[in-house]
């Protein structure tokens, strides 16, 4: 599936998912910028197309410990009632002032025995919650909370991305780096300077966009311009060796290999504009814009030397930021 990004009303693309995540994940991409796919016309947020809500995690149940089963402890044997009388000068149910003769307090004296532990009427220990699935719970909520806090961190929305979006030259090669007018110079003194340095932008291009086929355009205009001069100048010979003047017609068949190698050359001249334009306003924003009708003409008229104009200060804003 391919997406197209939209930026300040301008459409660019298409790109695959795993290059909209590379960018994302390089900030290449602008808070404001949206993403629609190929097969449908609805534009939506880039953070809503490149990551999908996940489901959230269901909470673990909670199972309530089971209540404590109170056994009460096995009742003694009653003691036979005593023969001793406490003296009759002591008020009811008061407690004996003398030690009983029969070795401490009777049986039956509910004073003098303390409630056995764990018998019928204390207090059984309160039963401590399972804390296990509350906290396990509470573990997950706080990861989520990192992981959130993290991610816009990460996304740039408190400051800057480092060497991203609006800072221009962060992970691209750097361009051919020669003022336009030297180009200009070489190429008057030595034209076949300016074929070499045609594919050598060509070249870098192609690193930047692979699917470009710039190159190729200009290699099959040049065979086609110099493979019709070549025809028309052996037409041209034999017709003048033979004296056959009907022979020039002929040459008339290398001026259309002419044209159709110049229609080649401008071909691959627009290719290299579209490609350099979308590279430099989405991958590494320098903020050119090469797709006006400026822009248009000066590729027509100026080609290489416009493009170079360009590759010269895009390279300048890299060294001074760094870049090799």
């Amino acid at each position: 599936m391919k997406y197209f990004l939209q930026r300040d009303g301008r459409t660019y693309g298409p790109y695959s998912f795993d290059d909209l995540k590379r960018y994302q994940a390089e900030n290449r991409i602008g808070p404001n910028d949206m993403v629609r796919r190929e097969d449908s016309q609805n534009w939506e947020p880039w953070q809503q197309a490149l990551n999908p809500p996940a489901a959230a995690p269901a909470a673990p149940a909670f199972t309530p410990p089971a209540a404590p089963v109170f056994t009460p402890p096995a009742q003694p044997a009653p003691a036979p009632a005593p023969s001793f009388q406490p003296p009759a000068q002591q008020g009811f149910g008061a407690p004996p002032a003398q030690p009983s003769p029969f070795g401490g307090a009777p049986a039956n004296d509910p004073w003098g025995q303390p409630a056995p532990s764990g018998g019928f009427g204390s207090t059984p220990p309160a039963p401590q919650p399972d804390q296990s699935a509350f906290g396990g719970f509470g573990q997950q909520a706080q990861g989520f909370g990192q992981q959130v806090q993290q991610g816009f961190g990460q996304a740039g929305f408190g400051g800057p991305p480092a060497g991203g979006f609006g800072g221009g030259g962060g992970v691209g090669p750097m361009p051919p780096d020669m003022q336009w007018y030297i180009l200009l110079l070489i190429n008057i003194v030595c034209g076949f300077f300016g074929l070499y340095w045609i594919f050598k932008q060509a070249g870098f291009v192609q690193q930047i966009d692979p699917q470009s086929t710039a190159k190729k355009k200009y290699t099959m205009g040049l065979i086609a311009l110099i493979g019709s001069y070549v025809f028309i100048f052996l037409v041209s010979m034999i017709a003048a060796m033979a004296d056959m003047p009907s022979l020039g017609i002929l040459s008339m068949l290398g001026m259309i290999g002419v044209l159709g190698g110049v229609v080649f050359l401008i071909l691959a001249h627009f290719e290299m504009r579209k490609s350099i334009h979308n590279y430099y306003n989405t991958v590494e924003p320098m903020g050119i814009n090469l797709m006006d009708t400026q822009g248009a003409v000066l590729t027509f008229f100026f080609n290489i030397y416009f493009f170079q104009y360009h590759f010269a200060n895009i390279a300048a804003r890299k060294k001074a930021m760094g870049h090799q």
